[in-house]
């Protein structure tokens, strides 16, 4: 129990004090008095910068920090997802921002500098522009901005990202409406420079994003959260109070992100969507805080902390499935006779036995916290002791500990010189001890989130069908996020989310991926979201692109069951391919082959999906293309019975077996199932999609 009073002081007044004491009695003291600070006085005493803002020192110092810590630790992040000949890209120009205190800042184009490799750090801007935007670079007035030119009746989101950026210690900016052309008829600068974008925001030091701001006049500075995070009261000799929010850290983070950032009207705008998830570091400039994120970790500047994502420890950062086999089996050490130390794992599918903290080394030693002297304590014969522990192994600094509590059978000597024996040649028995009792993973996982699904895109490498599944789902993730953010321009569908095409080295065909095709054919429209009429695209039916409205997908396994990932994928089969790709040249139409004929829709026996609204409710015309079966109790609904997933398609009006895409199917149904599944057939039918 905390109990606070206030104690009057003759010479500094009342002073408030704080003290812990016993639950029960509650009086019976547990640790000496503290005292926090003069009540009169005590909101000046504790000090939370309560009325600082979020461009005070005290912040931007922690933003470089943060910025200086991510290129010197972080290995993923940085440019080395794309190829070496675009990591040394630098925009067409650049401003200039100078120094603090300059009152000016010019245009530069950066191949006319002196020594045009000088350029080794920018900053780039991500913001709303909103109808107020009245700073433009033009045709008419491109001389002037190259000359030195005064910022201060700019717009204030520019104001505001100059003086970050030279804070950040940062020579140049990069922003969209000041480095680029605007209202060419022609347009010629703007072709020339959009398709460059995704590059800009990929090779920038740092992204700095306007996220409070609604439009271009909102700025990047407020006022700062009080008590967002610790806060530390005041301290009496070696004793301080400090203050903790009793919010888990991960979930601290998670919900301030939630919060600050995804529900900012910057997240709905398509086209900043790449810049996010291209950058290799952000700084979320947000009401009352600055939150931090790269592909490693995020951070918040009122919490004294970094929170790392979760992991995938089922799948590899390359796609593929992991492998449980720890290292080499070495030679077994010539050792007495004892009981090799094993650990007796729970017969619990599904609970987690190991988790990573930091990723592992070769080099690895056992730790235990049974202290050795507790088996040196009878110089006679040491029985089998087991040890209820929570310990781990350690490699570096880093520990893969384990999560459950259970039996380790530690070891059994025959006597005190066997004992002896075994640490003389301690090396060769850890070595092997470690080889019995690995259950960790060899390659680091794959990180959760949206950073996570595209490093693990760019990254692709798996070929089963499982592991294309995770392809499928990691695309998925990305599209369903994207595919709720608004276009001003609806026909640049694609075009806003091609600049992170371009890093995969996967074939991009219309939204959806060549070398996960038939799987990719599997989204559709989100639950919640009422069909409309196709929109006029030029892009295909069978693409997500071509509707409007949020998409999703039900090959999503649920996040609680990660660890038992592992071979949860029963009976995997497609019954669809493609022989003839389709090239992004021509998109229209893909030739599919298909094991299971064509089959009329039954809604009694399947769930339909529309993609758009139908106008006839009978369904007629509507037939089913089987794509993919499997069996999968992590996966709606939760059940062990066998699902089978395609496309409904109808014919085309006036012409001859050539289908468009209507929805998708779902079928639960086991005889159903079992029915659909008879009709396979060996020499695969062609259908024509458009």
């Amino acid at each position: 129990m905390i109990k606070v009073w206030e104690q009057a002081h003759i010479r500094e007044g009342p002073l408030l004090r704080i003290q812990l004491v016993d639950n029960e009695s509650g009086h019976k003291a547990l640790g000496r008095p503290l005292a926090v600070g003069e009540v009169n006085k005590l909101f000046g005493f504790h000090n939370c910068d309560a009325l600082d803002t979020t461009n005070s020192s005290s912040v931007m110092k922690w933003a470089r920090r943060q910025i200086d810590g991510c290129i010197s630790d972080h290995k993923r992040c940085g440019t080395n997802f794309m190829d070496q000949s675009l990591r040394g890209f630098r925009p067409t120009r650049l401003i200039d921002v100078g120094e603090n205190g300059d009152p000016d800042v010019r245009l530069v184009v950066t191949s006319e500098l002196p020594t045009p490799g000088i350029v080794q750090e920018y900053a780039a801007l991500s913001y709303c522009w909103g109808n107020s935007t009245k700073t433009l670079l033009l045709q008419q007035n491109i001389d002037d901005m190259t000359k030195p030119t005064a910022f201060s009746t700019w717009d204030k989101n520019y104001q505001h990202a100059i003086k970050i950026t030279r804070e950040l210690g940062i020579r140049y900016l990069w922003i969209d409406a000041l480095c680029i052309i605007q209202h060419q008829e022609s347009q010629e600068d703007w072709l020339k420079e959009a398709p460059t974008m995704g590059l800009v925001y990929a090779n920038a030091t740092c992204v700095l994003s306007a996220t409070a701001s609604t439009d271009s006049q909102g700025g990047c500075f407020f006022p700062k959260m009080s008590l967002a995070g610790g806060c530390h009261l005041g301290r009496q000799g070696g004793t301080s109070l400090d203050v903790f929010p009793s919010m888990r850290y991960d979930m601290i983070m998670a919900d301030l992100f939630k919060d600050k950032v995804e529900s900012a009207r910057l997240t709905t705008r398509a086209w900043t969507f790449q810049e996010r998830i291209l950058a290799s570091r952000i700084l979320h400039f947000c009401e009352g805080l600055v939150l931090f994120e790269c592909n490693e970790m995020q951070a918040s500047s009122s919490h004294g902390f970094g929170q790392p994502y979760p992991k995938k420890t089922h799948f590899r950062l390359d796609g593929k499935m992991q492998v449980p086999l720890g290292p080499r089996r070495p030679p077994r050490p010539s050792l007495p006779s004892f009981r090799v130390p094993r650990f007796e794992i729970p017969d619990m599918l599904g609970q987690s036995i190991l988790t990573w903290e930091n990723e592992i080394d070769w080099d690895a030693v056992m730790r235990t916290r049974t202290e050795v002297s507790r088996l040196l304590g009878d110089t006679g014969t040491v029985p089998w002791w087991p040890v209820q522990d929570r310990g781990g192994i350690r490699a570096n600094g880093n520990v893969l500990r384990w999560n459950s509590s259970f039996s380790l059978n530690v070891l059994e000597f025959l006597d005190f010189s066997d004992l002896l024996s075994v640490f003389r040649d301690f090396k060769a028995y850890q070595e092997y001890f470690l080889w019995r009792t690995w259950r960790g993973e060899m390659i680091e996982s794959a990180r959760m989130g949206m950073r996570g699904a595209f490093e693990t895109l760019v990254h692709f490498k798996g070929a089963s069908i499982e592991e294309k599944i995770e392809f499928h789902s990691c695309w998925y993730e990305i599209v369903e996020n994207y595919s709720q953010r608004n276009l001003t321009n609806h026909t640049d569908k694609l075009v806003a989310i091609q600049g992170l095409a371009r890093f995969v080295p996967c074939h991009f065909v219309a939204g959806l991926w060549k070398e996960a095709f038939a799987l990719n054919l599997l989204w559709m429209l989100n639950r919640s979201s009422q069909p409309k009429g196709r929109p006029r695209r030029d892009i295909p039916t069978w693409s997500w692109a071509s509707v409007d409205g949020p998409i999703s997908h039900w090959l999503r396994v649920r996040v609680s069951s990660n660890s038992a990932n592992r071979g949860i994928w029963k009976d995997l089969c497609l019954y669809v391919t493609t022989l003839s790709e389709p090239t992004p040249e021509a998109a229209r139409t893909v030739v599919l082959y298909h094991q299971i004929p064509l089959f009329n829709l039954d809604t009694s026996k399947a769930t339909f999906y529309p993609d758009i609204t139908m106008s006839d409710e009978s369904h007629a015309g509507l037939s089913c293309l089987a794509v993919l079966s499997f069996r999968n109790p992590h996966v709606d609904p939760y059940i062990a019975d066998r699902q089978l997933h395609g496309i409904v398609v109808r014919a085309v009006v006036g012409s001859v077996q050539r289908y468009e895409r209507v929805g998708y199917f779902r079928m639960l149904d086991q005889a159903a199932v079992e029915d659909a599944l008879q009709r396979l057939r060996h020499d695969p039918l062609q259908i024509v999609l458009v």
